[in-house]
């Protein structure tokens, strides 16, 4: 629809039947005219200041006109005040505006836009500002629970540990410097070292029990339990409280 189509209210007013004569004389100066809201206020006597009144309305390219016939009969002032101008041009812009522009109330529609906004702000950063991967694995210790390899529990012993924790017998550390510490599957601990590539964990750099830590994990971590799976081994992981 071409802009200048558009109907524009240049004034408002409590009752449908304070516009007769204002609404009369812009017609009889051959300008088409529009009530809105005048049905809302006639059914709904109470709701006139909750939709803003009876809106006088003529079409973009008659403004000028309007305004002028009506400043002088003395329905309008000098000019609208700057802050009901204000409210007059967000209307209109807002009505273009598609799906937005269908919702009849102007505090409604600044109400959805703003929270539009606010959306398409917050959002991006709430996403960007949650810790990643690699973060989430640092941020702990933990003990490693139960290892399976093709849907077979292995014994999960390191040979090299001379005291066990009281509830941690093995654990999982992986270091912010890319190294890991791995459990012993009834052998000694072993070193390598680790990466996130396209979110999966590679452990690399294995000296043993590669068939088992060799292929990439997808990981599963909230604060309180790891899971790793790759293709053929599951590794149960819970974090590890110091002091138990």
């Amino acid at each position: 629809m071409n802009s200048m189509d558009t109907f524009v209210t240049i004034v408002d007013f409590t009752w449908p039947t304070d516009a007769v004569v204002p609404r009369g004389l812009l017609e009889d100066a051959g300008i088409e005219t529009h009530l809105k809201d005048e049905l809302t206020v006639q059914v709904y006597n109470l709701y006139s200041n909750a939709v803003g009144g009876v809106k006088l309305q003529v079409r973009a390219a008659d403004v000028e006109q309007a305004r002028t016939i009506l400043r002088e009969a003395g329905f309008l002032k000098d000019g609208p005040p700057e802050e009901a101008a204000i409210w007059l041009e967000l209307d209109r812009i807002t009505r273009e505006i598609p799906l937005l522009g269908r919702i009849e109330l102007l505090a409604a529609r600044l109400l959805v836009l703003v929270a539009i906004v606010l959306i398409i702000v917050i959002v991006p950063i709430a996403i960007s500002a949650q810790p990643t991967l690699a973060e989430r694995i640092t941020a702990h210790d933990w003990c490693v629970q139960r290892v399976q390899y093709n849907d077979k529990d292995l014994e999960v012993r390191s040979t090299d540990l001379l005291v066990a924790f009281e509830e941690c017998h093995e654990r999982l550390t992986f270091g912010k410097n890319g190294a890991v510490v791995l459990p012993g599957l009834d052998t000694e601990r072993q070193s390598a070292s680790w990466s996130i590539q396209d979110g999966k964990l590679l452990l690399e750099e294995l000296v043993a029990h590669e068939v088992v830590y060799g292929a990439p994990f997808l990981i599963t971590v909230d604060n309180e339990f790891l899971t790793l799976r790759s293709g053929t081994t599951t590794i149960y992981c819970k974090r590890q409280i110091w002091g138990w």
